[in-house]
């Protein structure tokens, strides 16, 4: 048996009525660049600090959140005073972290160092 050629899918396209690259003639670009760059410097282990605080606080407000629901469709007198207990624990735990995230952030903003870099390309 033979094999039969199939056609390609899409061939290529023809060079009749190609013309070249038809932006090469004619095509004005301009380029803005400002006169000074500004670059925030932080340090990395406030960053740090701040983005695990930030992680902490999401967890507990999650757990806070979802024991609060909990307690709110409990009909058992027993499980509600422990579901109380544990829902004002966790909604302690969220007020501290949520607090220490505050403290991190103006930790860092006062850690941040700003540089200014001037352009020093030629104007044409």
């Amino acid at each position: 048996m033979a094999a039969q050629k199939r056609p390609p899918r899409n061939p290529p396209p023809s060079p009749e009525g190609f013309s070249g690259n038809p932006s090469a003639h004619g095509m004005n670009v301009t380029v803005s660049i400002p006169e000074t760059i500004d670059i925030r410097l932080v340090n990395a282990s406030a960053l740090n600090d701040f983005e695990v605080w930030t992680y902490i606080a999401s967890v507990v407000s999650n757990f806070m959140v979802g024991f609060w629901v909990w307690h709110g469709q409990s009909t058992d007198v027993e499980e509600l005073k422990v579901l109380s207990f544990v829902s004002w624990f966790c909604t302690f735990l969220f007020i501290a972290s949520l607090g220490m995230v505050i403290f991190k952030r103006v930790q860092l903003s006062r850690k941040t160092k700003k540089i200014t870099l001037q352009n020093t390309l030629p104007l044409r």
